[in-house]
């Protein structure tokens, strides 16, 4: 950092020329009084390099230089901080006392931006094998990924028993057949992932409570409330059931 000051020059200064020469005199003679105001005096008063100096003040004439100039002193050179310890020291002892008071303030920022920093918290364990029907989360034991097909309670799709399923319940929305090996009768199920403006859209609860001599394994009839002819564009879809508990 560099300090200004204000340096009264009662005589013309004599030329940089001339002010180097005369160095080795000064440096062996005592030093100038005060009232003798030039580049030399300045420059032993406030311990600065005569070099320094005068780069500092490029536009100032030394033969022209008269009193009442504002000057811009340069920061002490490195030979005369190496030949002044105790001034180095006093340096460097500002510098460390600067950062100390620093430090508090850096720290208190650091201890701001930590706490305003969100916490990600660990997430609750979601339960395994949950599925939310309806806004409601329901427990299942297995999910099957079956073929579909469609089925009315057309006389010609029904047989001899009429419309109604393997236990004697009327068939209904909700009313599937399955193969009892794969899934048991009297089972709750979700059935979803079909393409059916007839059906519930995302999916709906069942029972497997009907049988079907074609409903072998992985397969599965859907009773859908519709004329045949409506009920047979439903084709053959691959479908998930979920088994509930």
């Amino acid at each position: 950092m560099k300090k200004r000051l204000l340096v009264t020059v009662t005589g013309v200064l004599l030329s940089v020329a001339t002010v180097l020469a005369i160095l080795p005199v000064y440096a062996s003679s005592d030093e100038p009084e005060r009232s003798a105001n030039s580049f030399y005096s300045v420059a032993q008063e406030y311990k600065l390099g005569m070099e320094s100096l005068l780069a500092d003040h490029p536009m100032i004439a030394a033969k022209d230089t008269v009193g009442g100039i504002e000057m811009s002193m340069p920061a002490p050179t490195k030979e005369f901080q190496a030949l002044n310890p105790l001034h180095a020291a006093s340096v460097q002892a500002e510098g460390q006392a600067s950062s100390e008071e620093a430090k508090p303030a850096t720290e208190a920022k650091a201890a701001k931006s930590a706490a305003a920093t969100p916490v990600n918290k660990p997430k609750k364990n979601v339960p395994k094998n949950v599925i939310t029907i309806n806004g409601r989360d329901m427990k299942y034991a297995k999910k099957l990924s079956m073929k579909a097909t469609a089925y009315t309670a057309h006389p010609s799709e029904n047989g001899p028993w009429g419309a109604v399923d393997a236990l004697g319940n009327d068939l209904k929305l909700g009313t599937v057949a399955v193969d009892p090996d794969v899934i048991p009768l009297g089972t709750k199920l979700f059935v979803t992932g079909y393409q059916f403006r007839h059906l519930p859209e995302g999916g709906y609860v069942a029972v497997a409570s009907d049988t079907g001599s074609k409903i072998k394994k992985k397969r599965i009839d859907l009773f859908v409330p519709v004329s045949k002819k409506v009920g047979s564009t439903f084709g053959v879809q691959q479908i998930e059931v979920y088994v509930l508990k």
